[in-house]
Formats: C-alpha cells, sequence, structure tokens
C-alpha cells in the first residue's frame, strides 16, 4: 500500500504546488514539501497501511466501526487543534495534512482496500459457514454483509 499511494493522482498533485511555498511565511511547510517530499510520501503510505491492518482486524475480530472512528478521529481532531491554535508555525501545515487524506479516496488506494476489505468478509462468512456445519447449526445466508468492506476506507480516511 506504501507504493500504491506513490502512484496516487492527489500525491503527484503535490508535487509541482511545493514550489510555490514561501519558505519565509511557512518555513515548515516549505521544507516538509521541498526538502522531505518521499517522507511526507512514506508517512501517507505508512498510514493506509495502518488502516488497512486495523480495519482487518474489525472484521476478524467483530470490533464496532464507531469505536475506531472514535479511536481514530479524536487524536486526529486533537493534532488539528494544535496545529491551529496551538502552535502558529505548524498552521499552513494543517491544510496538506487534511488533503493527504485524500489519497485514501484516490482510483489506485481504493480498489486494492475495498478489494482487502471483501477478501477478508468474505474469507469470515466461509468460517462461520463450515463452523455451523460442523455444530451441526444453520447458518443464515444474508449474514456478514460484505458492504462492511467500505470500513477499510473510512478508516484510512481518518
Amino acid at each position: 500500500l506504501v507504493f500504491r499511494c506513490c502512484a496516487e493522482p492527489a500525491i503527484a498533485a503535490l508535487r509541482p504546488l511545493a514550489a510555490l511555498v514561501d519558505p519565509e511565511s511557512a518555513p515548515y511547510l516549505y521544507y516538509m514539501m521541498n526538502q522531505q517530499q518521499e517522507i511526507m510520501v512514506f508517512a501517507i503510505g505508512a498510514g493506509v497501511g495502518v488502516a488497512a491492518v486495523i480495519g482487518t482486524l474489525k472484521f476478524l475480530y467483530s470490533i464496532s466501526l464507531k469505536i475506531l472512528i472514535a479511536a481514530t478521529l479524536a487524536p486526529t481532531v486533537a493534532a488539528a487543534c494544535y496545529m491551529q491554535w496551538g502552535n502558529r508555525h505548524l498552521q499552513p501545515l494543517m491544510g496538506v495534512a487534511w488533503d493527504c487524506g485524500g489519497v485514501t479516496t484516490g482510483p489506485v488506494t481504493v480498489p486494492v482496500l475495498l478489494s482487502l476489505g471483501v477478501g477478508v468478509m468474505q474469507a469470515q462468512k466461509q468460517k462461520k459457514m463450515a463452523q455451523a456445519v460442523l455444530e451441526n447449526a444453520a447458518l443464515k445466508q444474508g449474514e456478514g454483509n460484505t458492504l462492511e468492506g467500505f470500513g477499510i476506507v473510512t478508516l484510512a480516511s481518518l
């Protein structure tokens, strides 16, 4: 997933914008966009990868998506508040930080994340069906909605 993020159009669109950043008014943003671009792309990809792992664990252990959203959104909002009001030098970085979340809704990453989610849900459904056969119990066909694969995209966006 880290390398897929490099191919995202949203990441490619950031590269030419780096030359437009004024180093006097936004030194951290200038440094990040011009001298640390590869690290930024790697961090975005690593974040998507961690979210995919968490999303997979959500399916395997039947964790509520609401709990995971709250657990990931709270520190994200806290960091955004700190960037806005806690350190004036970090204010210019906040727009880029939130825009980098758009990578997860791009045409390269979404199919991979959805395929992962649907595959894990199908595997879980088959596992439940096999357990039901072993226990001589009937399992309803509608159980284990494959649309829950969208939870991985949701978590990656946060």
